[in-house]
Order: structure tokens, then C-alpha cells, then sequence
């Protein structure tokens, strides 16, 4: 990150609905002072954070840009004409906007730890897209998308697969449903929502096949205004992008209470040649 200096006070963004690129203007994040760091690119980065963060913030964002580009060429381009991120003490401070990501304060340490939160709040800019239509069914929809994304940037950074991934959350999940203790907020680590819908995309991609799965992905971006914004709205898009029935599917993991099977690859049959 480059180009530091004190952030003047600015407007809230306004929520507004999808077009392309949408507008993105500053939040005020809260009373105090705060710095704004700012680098160019294909997608321009602007970080708000408090000024006593400065080192430490300024090393856990220092893979946004890898990041965003990852997320580029999965998820489409990016919805907004910047991706501005705010670090805050008190993020319900924090104007609520699907161009903005925040993340707490406590969570920045300058170690990297907070690479996964990040990550989730950054994929979110390609799919909130406010309540409009929308009912408590819906609410795994974003929250797995964006789990899904924090996949598939471990993957590209090298750290684990998406398919050590999917195996992790199934035992998580498995663990819970054998009597752990939850944490059921949004977007948390422990969110089963999120899990849930984060193993239906991983099936998802092994029926469709990566190219017709990644076209899905960009179809559920704010840039498509018929996307996917409620749950049968991405049945709907599934269907369209499917050869074959997916209702078996999308209902064991949506509609059934019990865990279904972990989804895996179909190994390929290696024959024996014969000298």
C-alpha cells in the first residue's frame, strides 16, 4: 500500500443498485483520526484505518492487490470503480454499503491472521446486494458466496485446495452436528450458513465442470442485475448453467436438515495395459 496521509471527514455511500462500474464514494468510519492509503491498479485500493495501526495495517493489506486480481479472474470484474476497505474499532459505526469492506480494529495485527476476514469482506463487494426480495431463506446466500471466494484465494496463494477445503468445513460441520458449540454469525468462521452454502457451490463446480461453474459465479455478481439475489433466483441460474437436473442437489444441502455426504471428485478409472 502506498500514498498515506489523514483522512478529511466525507459523505456515507449511498446504496444504489447494480450497474457497471458502480459509484463508490468514502465512509466516515467514526470520530478520531483516521489515515487513508490509497494505491492504483486495475482495481484502485483505498484503506481507511486508525492512525495508530499504521505498520501493522499496512502489512496485513499488503495482498489485497493479489487478492482483488484473484477474485478478477474468478469472479468477474470487480462491481464498483474502487475497492475501499475501513478499518474501525466500532464497525456498526460504519455506513453499511455493499462497496465497502470493514474489519475490526482487534482483528489487525500486521501477521497476516486476518487474511481469511479480509478476504470474505472483500468477496462481498461482487455479491451484496441488499434485502430487496430477500427473506431469512435467503440469508446463506451471500455468506457462502463469499466463503466460496476466501476458498478459492487460499487456493491461489498456495496455502490449501479448495477440495482440502471443503473436506475441512464438512468435518467442522459434521463436528457440530454431533454436539460442538456454534457460532452462528454471519460470515464467522463457525457460520454453518456459510459452511452449508460453501459445500453446495464445491458440488456445484465438480457437476458443472470449472468453466460453466466460474460462468455461474460471474452471473451471481452485482454487474448482472437479474443474478442471483435470493435463493430461487440461484436455482434458477443453476438451471440455466446445468446439463442435467440439480434440485437433488441444491435441496440436500439447502432444504434437508441432515449433512449430506461431503462432495468429492469422481476419480477416473486408470486401466491396466497389458504388455
Amino acid at each position: 500500500m502506498s500514498e498515506t496521509r489523514t483522512a478529511p471527514p466525507v459523505a456515507a455511500v449511498p446504496a444504489r443498485g447494480p450497474a457497471h462500474p458502480l459509484p463508490l464514494d468514502d465512509p466516515r468510519p467514526a470520530p478520531g483520526r483516521y489515515l487513508r492509503c490509497r494505491t492504483r491498479g486495475p482495481v484502485p485500493v483505498t484503506a481507511l484505518f486508525p492512525a495508530v495501526l499504521q505498520q501493522r495495517a499496512l502489512a496485513d493489506l499488503a495482498r489485497v492487490p493479489a487478492m482483488l486480481a484473484c477474485f478478477v479472474e474468478r469472479l468477474g470484474p470487480h462491481p464498483f470503480d474502487g475497492c475501499l476497505l475501513v478499518i474501525a474499532d466500532d464497525p456498526a459505526r460504519v455506513p453499511a454499503s455493499p462497496g465497502v469492506a470493514v474489519l475490526r480494529s482487534d482483528s489487525i495485527d500486521g501477521s497476516g491472521s486476518c487474511d481469511g476476514a479480509l478476504a470474505d469482506a472483500i468477496a462481498r463487494q461482487w455479491f451484496a446486494r441488499g434485502t430487496e426480495g430477500a427473506d431469512a431463506r435467503d440469508a446463506w446466500l451471500v455468506p457462502a458466496l463469499a466463503r466460496y471466494a476466501t476458498w478459492l484465494w487460499c487456493e491461489a496463494a498456495g496455502d490449501m485446495t479448495t477440495d482440502a477445503l471443503a473436506a475441512a468445513e464438512h468435518a467442522r460441520l459434521a463436528g457440530r452436528s454431533a454436539g460442538e458449540p456454534r457460532d452462528a454469525r454471519e460470515g464467522a468462521p463457525d457460520d454453518p450458513r456459510a459452511g452449508r452454502g460453501a459445500l453446495l457451490l464445491h458440488g456445484l463446480r465438480i457437476e458443472l465442470g470449472d468453466v460453466r461453474f466460474f460462468e455461474l459465479l460471474q452471473a451471481c455478481s452485482l454487474l448482472h442485475p437479474a443474478g442471483a439475489g435470493t435463493t430461487q433466483g440461484f436455482r434458477e441460474l443453476v438451471g440455466a448453467f446445468a446439463d442435467r437436473p440439480t434440485d437433488a442437489l441444491l435441496d440436500a444441502w439447502l432444504v434437508d436438515a441432515e449433512l449430506p455426504p461431503a462432495p468429492e471428485r469422481r476419480r477416473r478409472a486408470h486401466r491396466r495395459h497389458r504388455r
